[in-house]
């Protein structure tokens, strides 16, 4: 579990300086590898301007045939760019690495005071210790993809155990670890960047040409008023001078090379401490104190985690944060240095300043909760009103939990409305009531005793006097304590003060036995504000009689029979008021009834479950048996058992009966649904991924590159974030195990659609889905099948669709991207349909995780394609599959 910042520790001013050094060095960088790039599209807009310089009876043939040509050269140096690119960046990778390992090496000296050092190096034979930087490390950051060698990095090559005394190394195999955020390796990333360009750059000569625009306004919109020598510019001058091709490729260039920086620093620094152990066990995450620090940079600030079990830098592309070791002072009997300062965006603050409290000073000044400059640039002002009176309630820290959700992105304001109400409605938390003793209890419970006879003797509804004797009771013995400051002794009442006690109720609370009366002036603002509206409409206005005619329809069963055409504005206005007493009346009796219960139980919370409880993993998963496949997690208990609608909808008012959820737990299933139809199901996948491994599951590559890209090593979730998702997950999974599974008919296609020509999408039988993939290899293709065939259970939840053409898009890299694509068909049994919940029109019905399928057919279609002039390998399978 992560700890926070401990006093007496601090954050050397040296972190921060190096952190500028470290920007610098990736701004020079990015900037030689953005002028490279800038000059290949200078040199073919150069091109383009002179072939329309041709005299005119040598343009048409000379025109087109050149036009070829110069696309083709450009792919080509594009190309050309991205390789010397990445020779260029692990260069520069291996440079930076060797300074920040000397650097680390020379803080954690420094961090140690010379009577520990020699301390140290008496009981182990060394202080510190030192890390070489291999030439091979980061030429594997760069070019080698994890999950195309099917890597298995051992836990405890990495782990901070303790070591012998002599040199420590960086090398290839922790460099090949290392991938950008979204899981591409650098030199992927750059091909990509340059094949995405170059596609850019047909699209906008073809589109201007044929257009008849002329070539000077073609020029301008893919270059701006960028030209050749103007590498003295700053990086961001260069940018904004840019057009369609360059300002977006050099804001990617930079981001690239800044993240790919931050990552190779971040290990560099993370191999010395736990090249440590003796000297630092734990590390702190330490955030840019500023509006641009994202999300999840923002929560993790301050917190301390033990090596191996917390996430590092970077968490997303363009980040800046960084690792601090923590001393262990206290392992060798010393006293740690007294907190220093760290640097914020309005200058130094104390070292144990978080981000949280960071930016809860920053409120404007004076107030308590109006949002400051640099809230409002963080979070945007409404959401710096919830932060503030969160943090006022909370914490600052716990504050900013609570605005980001378990995938890391911000809670949208919508959902904080939903959750909170108003940021006024947000109260402090009520303070603890102090503990009383065993004679005051006595006490207690005697005036209880008395004052419930009371109560009976005056008539009071039976069913209420226990619980209003505790109040009275409880109330009486506040008022004695005002004014007797020693224990109260317990004496027998005597039958005079038995009649002042009776006197007291009577006068003091039997008029308090009644609900609070309803009245006009208790209605809400926008209520009493409508029904002025009533004393000033003028039926003469065009516009207050469509208004007064719209209020009669709305409000036509309080009209009296026959009038509704006669009757007046204020005549309905009184109507109208009275109804709205009578309601707000109703409201306070039903709370003054409920205050008269005993107040409920409080069930003790059962501990929360983690990742890998049993429950929550079908234990043979992981298992070819066909024959006993994992059954769903539970059946449809009491509720409806099939049905054809899309649109189903879960009835809240059985949530017990039919889901064993209360409604809360229902409604927080059908919103983590929906989220999954967002963004959030990597990260659901990523957590299934884990657990099916942890029973013996043999994963894919896909599976493989997923689980390395979101939870390798706690980068990207910490243990707490794993946690909570797989809990989410279950909700899921017994969400689709109780609602009803979809039997309806396969969505339309119409006759002129060339698919109704194919009999694998038309004319199935009622429940018949869909589910499209495409990837880059075809042998990838042959291993899902296999794993079919071979009995092997689905590790994850799925979304199929009832629509054959949402499938073939998925398929065909519409959605997606690759040269391969699969279809599968079946007839569902275990899946429910979401289309209400998903909102994005593609039929959705989601499958639970553990299911098998026996491979009843599959029909392989082969073809080769020319794209861009170059020839492609493509394929399209289609597969029928029968559930198990």
């Amino acid at each position: 579990m992560p700890t926070g910042i401990a006093q007496g520790e601090g954050i050397p001013v040296a972190f921060y300086r190096n952190a500028i050094d470290l920007n610098r060095f990736s701004n020079s960088v990015s900037k030689k590898i953005v002028n490279s790039y800038n000059n290949v599209i200078l040199k073919a807009v150069e091109q383009l301007e002179k072939i329309e310089k041709q005299p005119l009876n040598k343009r048409p043939a000379y025109k087109t045939a050149r036009l070829r040509a110069l696309i083709k050269q450009t792919k080509e140096s594009l190309n050309s760019w991205a390789d010397g690119s990445v020779g260029e960046l692990i260069s520069e990778l291996e440079g930076v690495a060797k300074v920040q390992t000397g650097f680390i090496e020379d803080q954690l000296k420094k961090s140690i005071p010379q009577g520990m050092q020699q301390k140290i190096h008496d009981q182990i034979g060394y202080s510190v210790n030192s890390v070489a930087v291999s030439p091979s490390f980061a030429k594997s950051v760069v070019n080698t993809d994890p999950t195309a060698l099917n890597l298995s990095v051992l836990k405890s090559d990495l782990a901070g155990t303790k070591t012998p005394k002599g040199t420590f190394k960086l090398t290839a195999k922790q460099g090949q670890t290392i991938t950008l955020p979204n899981g591409d390796v650098v030199k992927k990333a750059f091909r990509g960047l340059a094949q995405s360009q170059a596609k850019r750059f047909n699209q906008v000569v073809r589109t201007g040409i044929l257009s008849g625009d002329p070539t000077a306004d073609i020029v301008r919109q893919m270059v701006g008023t960028l030209s050749f020598g103007q590498e003295a510019k700053t990086l961001k001058q260069i940018q904004l001078a840019g057009g369609e091709l360059t300002k977006m490729a050099n804001g990617q260039v930079m981001t690239i090379v800044r993240t790919t920086v931050n990552q190779v620093t971040n290990t560099a620094s993370q191999s010395v401490y736990k090249a440590n152990s003796d000297v630092t066990e734990e590390y702190r995450y330490v955030s840019t104190l500023d509006s641009r620090t994202s999300p999840v940079c923002r929560d993790l600030d301050g917190q301390v985690f033990k090596y191996n079990e917390g996430p590092v830098p970077p968490q997303h592309f363009g980040c800046r944060s960084t690792t601090v070791a923590v001393i262990n002072y206290k392992k060798w009997g010393f006293t740690p240095p007294p907190a220093g300062k760290r640097a914020s965006a309005d200058g130094p603050v104390p070292a144990n300043t978080t981000y949280g409290k960071w930016l809860y000073g920053e409120r404007a000044k004076g107030s308590k909760f109006k949002a400051g400059k640099e809230q409002i640039a963080a979070l945007g002002e409404q959401k710096a009103k919830y932060f503030n009176r969160l943090s006022n309630k909370y914490g600052p820290d716990q504050a900013l939990k609570k605005l980001i959700r378990d995938d890391n992105t911000e809670v949208s304001l919508a959902q904080l409305q939903k959750k909170y109400g108003k940021p006024e409605d947000i109260k402090p938390k009520a303070k603890k009531t102090k503990l009383i003793s065993d004679k005051e209890k006595k006490q207690l419970l005697d005036l209880e005793k008395t004052t419930a006879k009371i109560l009976k003797d005056i008539g009071a509804d039976p069913a209420s006097v226990s619980s209003l004797s505790k109040q009275i009771a409880k109330q009486q013995q506040k008022d004695l304590t005002k004014v007797v400051k020693k224990p109260i002794k317990l004496v027998p009442i005597t039958p005079q003060q038995k009649k002042l006690i009776e006197k007291e109720v009577k006068e003091k609370y039997a008029g308090d036995l009644k609900p609070e009366i309803a009245t006009l002036q208790k209605l809400d603002a926008s209520t009493k504000d409508n029904l002025e509206n009533f004393k000033k409409a003028d039926l003469t206005n065009k516009k207050h009689q469509n208004w007064f005619n719209n209020q009669k329809i709305f409000n036509s069963t309080l009209i009296p029979k026959g009038k509704f055409d006669t009757i007046t504005p204020k005549e309905l206005g009184k109507l109208v008021e009275k109804d709205k007493v009578t309601k707000l009346q109703q409201k306070y009796d039903k709370a003054f009834k409920k205050s008269l219960l005993p107040p409920k139980p409080v069930v003790p919370r059962a501990p929360l479950k983690e990742w890998d409880d049993k429950s929550f993993i079908q234990k043979n998963i992981g298992s070819t048996d066909t024959k006993t496949p994992p059954p769903p997690r539970v059946a449809v208990k009491n509720g409806k058992k099939k049905t054809d609608d899309l649109y189903w909808e879960a009835n809240t008012k059985n949530a017990v009966k039919e889901y064993d959820m209360s409604v809360a737990q229902l409604k927080e299933a059908q919103e983590k649904i929906s989220d999954w139809t967002g963004s959030s199901f990597y990260n659901v996948r990523a957590v299934q991924i884990k657990q099916a491994q942890s029973v013996g599951k043999q994963l894919n590559p896909n599976e493989i590159g997923l689980l390395n890209s979101r939870i390798r090593d706690s980068k990207f979730m910490t243990k707490a974030q794993v946690n909570l998702i797989a809990r989410n997950a279950d909700k899921m999974e017994r969400y689709i195990a109780r609602s009803p599974k979809w039997n309806g008919t396969p969505r339309f296609i119409n006759e002129i659609d060339e698919l109704s020509k194919n009999p694998f999408y038309t004319k199935q039988p009622d429940g018949t889905i869909f589910r499209g993939m495409t990837v880059h290899k075809k042998s990838i293709v042959d291993e899902v099948l296999k794993n079919m065939e071979r009995g092997e259970a689905v590790t994850t939840m799925e979304s199929w669709s009832s629509s054959g053409r949402t499938a073939l898009k998925f398929a065909k890299g519409e959605i997606g991207d690759g040269n391969h694509g699969i279809v599968f068909r079946h007839v569902n049994k275990h899946g429910a349909p979401i289309e209400r919940l998903n909102g994005m029109n593609e039929s959705e019905i989601l499958q639970p995780s553990g299911v098998r399928y026996k491979v009843l057919s599959k029909n392989t279609k082969n073809w080769t394609e020319k794209i861009d002039g170059q020839v492609g390998d493509y394929s399209m399978t289609e597969v029928v599959l029968q559930a198990i």
